[in-house]
């Protein structure tokens, strides 16, 4: 991967979830009902990472797919973590800045889930599902256009 696409994914990612972050962090924290808006905004988190995985996979990133899948692959694992805890009524502090990160962008979600388990497992694998259809797309678009 070029050092140019190293750099746009890195700033993607932090901005992408920053942003994501700002916007749910209060009903994330108070855990208050979730608006629309709210809800509209995960969406387009993820939409944002579709599109840019359709841009890396019409450039064929080959390493964009370790990273989506490394990526992605600690969002699941830490929420199925943080879920395991969670029913042992455990708190593991070092997870928290995961669960922040993973989390709270896909929080809008819970207008339609609800908060708890539902809304960790089913959301977990957006990441990973979004990103993956972005890439597999832009790989098609790719050959068709050759």
């Amino acid at each position: 991967m070029k050092l140019t696409n190293i750099v746009y994914l890195i700033l993607f990612t932090i901005l992408n979830t920053i942003i994501a972050i700002i916007y749910n962090i209060d009903i994330f924290f108070s855990q208050k009902n979730t608006t629309i808006l709210n809800f509209i905004f995960s969406v387009t988190f993820f939409i944002f990472w579709f599109m840019f995985s359709l841009y890396m996979g019409t450039k064929k990133q080959n390493t964009y797919t370790k990273f989506i899948f490394v990526y992605w692959g600690i969002n699941i694992i830490s929420n199925i973590l943080i879920w395991l805890f969670s029913l042992a009524k455990t708190n593991l502090v070092f997870l928290f800045p995961l669960y922040l990160w993973y989390c709270s962008p896909a929080y809008g979600f819970s207008y339609l889930l609800g908060t708890g388990t539902k809304l960790i497992l089913l959301t977990s694998p957006l990441g990973l599902i979004f990103s993956g259809l972005g890439y597999l797309t832009g790989l098609r678009l790719l050959k068709s256009n050759s």
